[in-house]
């Protein structure tokens, strides 16, 4: 911890942004080093001012910047001044009252509190503690008194409705544009499929399961290669030479903070060879690859998505090693591209975060130096999953898709706030939502023209869905009639599998945009003892929807 502080104690803001996860620590420093050393260490005004009440009582700041007594603010005054310290406020409407039973308790830790209802380290290897402790996700001191957080407490009970109202929602009828297919891969294991990525170029499908396989698929979907991996892949990436191919190894596939994720190359078509550009990896998701710094050489970008701990970096290639260099410190980093945002000539990062502090955010390239801007925040409870980030309306600026939907967060419930959103930019790059599609547990969504009209369709997937009626909500097809109008279509073959990853593109080279869609048959499910049985003995893992528009 004392590594990473500023060499003076200010209450800097950009700090924060460095190493979010040791706020807590970082006030407790500052405490102490007021305490001890009040003439070794340069403060600002503010800090002054803070440190001063904070040595004799609780304090905290409000929206005005004033400090004031906490004792003196009632529970919503208090939840709005520390449960919106770390991400976007979380209204008490977000979540019926059980829930909030359930979730309170898990963030009490995050402020120093010690509750019986939930033990953060509990079931953690030693290994995992230690990286959560050293990371200082879990202040060993509390934040706020002990008073102050029951007040935080007995405010979201009073306050949050006794339950959800879930109107019907219509999801149209059937499509006559995709022809459903699914392709036997003669497979006797559950269909646990980690990795679904089309090459448009060579009209060929990536395909990797949580065996560890990855397997090379034609434009029938019959197998040309396979290459066995030390974990399931969940993402591959062609690189300036021809035939080398780039593996992303998650390590651990369940919620862990242990780096065991690791990046291969091999050859391709053969799929031959295993060799190890680097490793130590915090269950990483997705990666991209680019030149950053204008070196000509073919630099790596890593969402390690980890669990407690986790980081956005990106690794800088020089000859045939690899330098780390650490973007953020937060995990949830789930999806990133690479864009020239700016114009200037250079790849700018733009990347979804889904953990915690959820949201897009650019990460502006200055000859290989980087700055965030947040471009898009959205409650933490949303679980925010994939993103599209496109010029949607086609006026020259550029928009994002978004679906949320992640329902792994002990709030096993159906949220009317899931679903898919439209977000138009509104001008350097301030959005506004203008369109949202209600959709329980939306995962996957893409964005192309699939009918060959002009705009912008989508398509999305669900992982956490309504499982009483699958069938017309597990995947949506979003047909864009203008004006940001859609009129939504489902796919009745959904009851067949447990739709988690997703891709879109010309994979029969006939000219218009297919979909393929993968089942993991894992987790948490509300369906019945039948329905499972008969997803775990599918030797179908791939929904194949053929775009029959040409």
């Amino acid at each position: 911890m004392k590594n990473n502080l500023p060499k003076t104690f200010i209450l800097d803001t950009k700090w924060f942004g460095k190493y979010p996860n040791h706020f807590g620590q970082y006030i407790l420093y500052l405490k102490r080093a007021w305490i001890t050393k009040p003439l070794q260490r340069q403060y600002s005004i503010t800090s002054l001012f803070v440190l001063g009440l904070i040595t004799i009582m609780y304090t905290c700041t409000t929206d005005q910047g004033e400090v004031v007594n906490e004792a003196n603010l009632n529970g919503e005054e208090l939840s709005k001044v520390y449960c919106g310290s770390c991400h976007l406020y979380p209204e008490p409407s977000l979540l019926p009252k059980e829930n909030w039973k359930g979730v309170l308790p898990r963030m009490a830790p995050r402020l120093g509190i010690q509750t019986d209802e939930y033990d953060p380290y509990e079931g953690k290897s030693m290994q995992e503690a230690l990286t959560v402790e050293t990371a200082g996700v879990f202040p060993k001191e509390p934040l706020l008194s002990d008073t102050s957080w029951q007040k935080i407490v007995a405010f979201y009970q009073e306050k949050a409705p006794d339950s959800f109202l879930l109107e019907a929602r219509p999801q149209g009828e059937p499509t006559g544009l995709f022809k459903a297919s699914f392709m036997d891969l003669d497979r006797t294991d559950p269909p646990i499929t980690t990795l679904l990525e089309i090459d448009t170029v060579n009209h060929i499908l990536h395909y990797g399961d949580a065996s560890g396989y990855l397997y090379r698929l034609d434009d029938q979907f019959q197998t040309t290669a396979r290459l066995k991996l030390p974990s399931p892949p969940v993402d591959v990436k062609k690189t300036d030479t021809p035939d080398d191919l780039l593996i992303l190894n998650v390590g651990l596939l369940n919620p862990n903070d242990i780096e065991t994720g690791i990046v291969l190359k091999t050859k391709t078509p053969a799929l031959s060879r295993r060799d190890l550009v680097f490793t130590g990896l915090a269950r990483p998701v997705d990666f991209e690859v680019g030149d950053l710094d204008g070196d000509g050489e073919e630099d790596i970008v890593v969402c390690h998505f980890g669990f407690e701990t986790g980081k956005l970096s990106w690794y800088k290639k020089t000859g045939d090693e690899y330098e780390e260099r650490v973007l953020k410190n937060l995990p949830g980093a789930s999806k990133v591209m690479l864009r020239d945002v700016d114009g200037d000539t250079d790849l700018d990062i733009v990347v979804l975060f889904a953990q915690g502090d959820e949201g897009v955010s650019i990460f502006y390239n200055k000859k290989g130096l980087f700055k965030e801007e947040r471009i898009l925040r959205v409650p933490s409870i949303y679980g925010s999953s994939d993103f599209e980030f496109l010029d949607f309306d086609q006026d020259g600026d550029m928009d994002i898709i978004l679906a949320n939907g992640d329902n792994g967060d002990k709030t096993f419930i159906l949220k009317p706030y899931h679903g898919v959103r439209v977000y138009i930019n509104k001008g350097d790059y301030a959005y506004e939502e203008r369109y949202f599609f209600p959709m329980y547990g939306a995962t996957k969504v893409r964005a192309r023209d699939f009918d060959g009209d002009g705009d912008i369709d989508l398509i999305a997937s669900s992982f956490f869905s309504d499982y009483e009626d699958l069938g017309r909500k597990g995947i949506a097809y979003l047909e864009n009639t203008g004006d940001l109008q859609f009129t939504p279509h489902h796919f009745p073959e959904a009851v067949n599998g447990r739709w988690l990853v997703m891709d879109a593109g010309d994979i029969d080279n006939d000219g218009d945009e297919d979909v393929v869609i993968g089942s993991f048959v894992q987790g948490l499910v509300a369906v019945s003892d039948e329905v499972l049985a008969n997803w775990r003995a599918s030797a179908n893992p791939i929904l194949f929807l053929e775009n029959t528009s040409k």
